[in-house]
Formats: structure tokens, sequence, C-alpha cells
């Protein structure tokens, strides 16, 4: 059966009772101009949900990828098994979401990550380097700094033996501290995919 349209998945998320995963129980989408906030992208719909202060990504598929529930339920338990500050909460949830439309009525597979606040990795320079009120000596010990808290991430991706497969500047999260913090696990390769082929990939120039 063919994953429900964009405008059917928000319409369910204009009611929060249809959110099956368990842990989002009582989390309520955004107020958007037209019905929940979400941000898309080329083949999910990312839904900011909140409950409190505490504040999750709801990520559903609009597209159909061969293998892909497979893939994220392997990463989802990866991550799960091997800690690492880089990395958020991160669960494939097979069933996360409920959707009744004309067309058809399913539960569809969706993922539930811990939301980050930060700016992405471009962001965070030309705040440091025009907008910081820095003086030059200042500037350049932030992103020497930073420069090192990259090294010591991909280091530690190296002993993992996992590589994220696109390091675009979007995808990579600098909070207050320099701190940095990974997101867009879609092309995220673990150990467990060892001999299979690479069925979703990033922007070419950062894999």
């Amino acid at each position: 059966m063919a994953l429900p349209t964009r405008d059917a998945i928000c319409k369910a998320l204009e009611d929060s009772r249809n959110i099956l995963d368990p842990k989002l129980a009582g989390y309520n989408t955004i107020d958007g101009i037209m019905g929940p906030e979400f941000y898309p992208g080329g083949f999910c719909l990312v839904f900011p949900v909140i409950n409190g202060s505490d504040k999750y990504a709801f990520r559903v598929w609009y597209t159909e990828i061969d293998g892909i529930q497979d893939r994220l339920a392997k990463i989802s338990a990866f991550l799960a098994a091997h800690k690492s500050k880089y990395f958020v909460e991160f669960d494939f949830v097979p069933n996360g979401l409920h959707v009744d439309s004309d067309d058809s009525v399913q539960d569809i597979p969706s993922v539930r990550m811990k939301w980050v606040d930060g700016k992405n990795l471009s962001t965070y320079l030309e705040y440091i380097i025009n907008e910081s009120g820095c003086d030059e000596a200042t500037i350049k010990r932030c992103i020497s700094r930073l420069a090192e808290n990259f090294l010591l991430m991909v280091q530690e991706l190296h002993r993992m033996n996992v590589s994220h497969g696109d390091l675009q500047h979007g995808n990579i999260l600098v909070d207050d501290n320099q701190e940095i913090v990974l997101v867009d696990y879609d092309s995220v390769y673990v150990p467990t995919f060892n001999g299979e082929l690479q069925i979703t990939s990033g922007m070419s120039a950062y894999q």
C-alpha cells in the first residue's frame, strides 16, 4: 500500500491522538500558519512535538524507499546500544502514526528524535565572525576550539566504525558551549549494515 500524501499526514497530525508512538503520549504539535508546523525533506516531514518544556522531532515518511524501515531499525538499535554524545536519542517506531484519509486508513512508520537547540555549522561560524562582537583573537580561539571538537567527533565515529554519510553544515549543530551534535541519520552507516547495498545517500560533496 502506498504511503499517505503529505497533506494527509499533516491532517492526521492536527489530532495528537493519531500519534501512536507510546513515548509521545501527551505530546502535541506546534500550530503553524496552515495546520501543524513542520519541516519538509526529500522523503519525509519533520514535526516538532512538545509536552511542557520537553521537545522531540517526529519524522514521518511520505515517499516509499525499499529497505528503509529495516535500515532505520538497525540504526536505532545500534545507537541505543552504543551511546555517543554526538548522536541524539533516535527511535524507529514501525507504526508510529495513524492516518485516516480518503484513499486509505493505515498506521505508518515514524522516527522519534530528541530535539536539539543549536545553530548549524555555517550559521554558527557566521555568528562568531560577524555578529558576536568578539575581537579577532577571541574569534580565532573559538574557531580553533570548534575545529578541535570536530576532530574529536570524527575520531569517535571512527572508533565506533560509524559513518554519518552526510556531514554537510545543516546536519552539524553547535550549542553555546561549542559542543557538536549530529542530526539527520538517514545516510548513517553502522556496522550491522556490513555487506548491504546503500539505499540512501546525502549530498554528494559531503560523503
